[in-house]
């Protein structure tokens, strides 16, 4: 059986210590690197702007966004966008923990591992471009996603590595897929000149959903 996924608390095994590094300070050690990374990487960004196009800007008013979110299609499709990414917060939670307990990954492993699915989703961006243009293929599409996304999420539940790969890459493919979906959706469903104000909405949404996961499975992965 699966053991629990643990707490943020927990004293790590000593077999995944570094040498000289207590146990009870190894996830917060690795937090700390991981935090000073991404400052120095957003706090970098700015240096970019000059390099940026010249942008028009315009005023507009949250009258305007109102409207573009009231609409039906709309109101569905960032239903299904929160539906949808509420399984990256299961990932955010319990599934690096679940590669290093049954599948005793390395630390290098589970880079790789994760590593994996990118590479599936860079290879479905490339196969899908040509068939976006098609209208009558895009639910397929979508259709074809959620499927590999769901089946290739039971499959990396495998506590055998390769298996447990493979399910990992097909997740990845349905998940490119869907990611795909979701620009088109954004540029086809918005107002040209309010597509940047409405696709931060649906990004929130994606955020919303996501944390949600994260508040609904972290607590079930520990039972």
């Amino acid at each position: 059986p699966l053991r629990p996924c643990g707490t943020q608390n927990e004293v790590a095994p000593e077999s995944d210590r570094p040498p000289g590094v207590p146990g009870d300070l190894v996830q917060p050690a690795a937090l700390r690197d991981l935090m000073a990374v991404d400052v120095r990487t957003v706090g970098s960004l700015p240096g970019l702007v000059p390099l940026l196009a010249p942008t028009g800007v315009g005023r507009l008013s949250l009258r305007d966004y109102r409207a573009d979110l009231s609409g039906p299609k709309v109101k569905l499709f960032l239903a299904m966008l929160f539906l949808f990414t509420t399984h990256w917060g299961a990932e955010l939670t319990c599934y690096s923990l679940f590669l290093r307990r049954e599948i005793d990954l390395s630390w290098a492993g589970l880079g790789f591992y994760m590593a994996a699915e990118f590479v599936a989703i860079v290879a479905v961006l490339a196969l899908c471009r040509a068939q976006l243009d098609r209208p009558e293929r895009v639910l397929r599409l979508a259709s074809l996603g959620l499927v590999a996304s769901g089946a290739g999420q039971v499959g990396m539940a495998f506590s055998t590595l390769w298996p447990s790969v493979a399910f990992r890459m097909l997740h990845g493919a349905g998940d490119g897929l869907v990611m795909v979906i979701m620009y088109l959706g954004i540029a086809r469903l918005f107002a040209q000149e309010r597509v940047g104000g409405n696709s931060g909405v649906a990004r929130t949404v994606t955020m919303l959903g996501t944390a949600t996961g994260a508040l609904i499975f972290g607590p079930l992965g520990e039972r």
